[in-house]
């Protein structure tokens, strides 16, 4: 009875264990400012779709290429006929087998050179969707940041407010003491509780504005709200030796969203394409065959090289 006891009673206390370990607080992950950088981009859906872009975008061009390329096949073959035959003058005329064999190779360009066209334009898009994914990374990021200094403004003004009511506390308490001896009036203790009850309120707008501001950072980044931010002891880089002029013709020649925009001549080769279309097209080809027959023929040769071009053009 008494060993059942003891089984009981140790049975009960590992599952109060258990369960005191569940509902305690864990210790909240710290981050800084390059850590919330790194988890942003490695779970972000616009970063994805950017990247998703310019994966597609770099297919594309080697579609484009493949049109360049010539297109190189094997082939073979064998007859089987029922019998051979021979002429009157004893010459083989139909033999019993044959077999052939070969490397053809062809390759077909417009005369406009539209397939040469659209590669340029294939590897603009590239470059395109490069500059367009650096924006997205520089935007969110920028947000992500904007975000974190917000945190860390919105724990000052709660530790600015927590400690403005300490100090209204211990003033408060000091003007009832003073009362009570009766140094001041009952008017002065009076004006350090309306402090207090002011100081107080504002303390709660202050943790609220920070619940707000952990919320969004959480949100915009993809983690939980349980989380402290530590600061970021990078330097900051200053502009003081820079001109206001400089700066702009700077950022006209490195901002990736002004280079991601299309030159003039982009602009005009897709009417380039279009206007090719109506031209010839051109087609070459080139063969290398073996042949063997058996009995052999006497007028056919074993190897043959063949040479070809063609012209395409299309009637409206």
């Amino acid at each position: 009875m008494i060993k059942l006891r003891l089984v009981f009673l140790a049975y009960v206390l590992t599952l109060l264990v258990a369960v005191l370990t569940f509902n305690s607080p864990a210790a909240a992950q710290e981050y800084s400012l390059d850590d919330l950088y790194r988890i942003a981009l490695e779970r972000t859906e616009r970063i994805k779709m950017s990247e998703e872009d310019l994966y597609i975008t770099e297919r594309v061009r080697d579609k484009a290429l493949a049109v360049l390329l010539p297109k190189l096949s094997v082939f073979g073959d064998y007859t089987r006929y029922s019998d051979d035959k021979t002429s009157g003058s004893g010459f083989i005329i139909q033999p019993e087998d044959s077999t052939s064999w070969g490397l053809r190779l062809d390759q077909t360009l417009s005369l406009s050179g539209r397939e040469l066209t659209a590669f340029k334009i294939s590897k603009e898009n590239i470059e395109k969707s490069r500059h367009d994914l650096y924006t997205a990374k520089e935007e969110y990021l920028l947000g992500v940041s904007s975000a974190y200094y917000d945190v860390l403004m919105a724990q000052k003004a709660v530790e600015i407010a927590r400690a403005n009511v300490e100090r209204l506390t211990k003033h408060r308490d000091a003007a009832a003491i003073r009362l009570k001896v009766g140094e001041v009036t009952k008017t002065a203790l009076l004006r350090a509780e309306a402090e207090l009850s002011g100081a107080q309120s504002e303390l709660v707008r202050a943790e609220n504005s920070l619940r707000l501001a952990k919320a969004v950072l959480a949100r915009l980044v993809g983690m939980n709200e349980d989380y402290d931010l530590k600061e970021s002891g990078g330097k900051a880089e200053t502009f003081k030796d820079r001109f206001l002029v400089s700066l702009k013709e700077e950022a006209i020649v490195e901002r990736s969203e002004v280079r991601s925009g299309y030159p003039e001549e982009s602009g005009r080769r897709p009417g380039q394409i279009c206007t090719g279309g109506l031209l010839a097209d051109r087609f070459y080809r080139g063969c290398v065959q073996t042949e063997r027959r058996q009995p052999g023929l006497h007028f056919c040769t074993g190897r043959n090289r063949l040479w070809g071009a063609q012209a395409k053009l299309p009637f409206l």
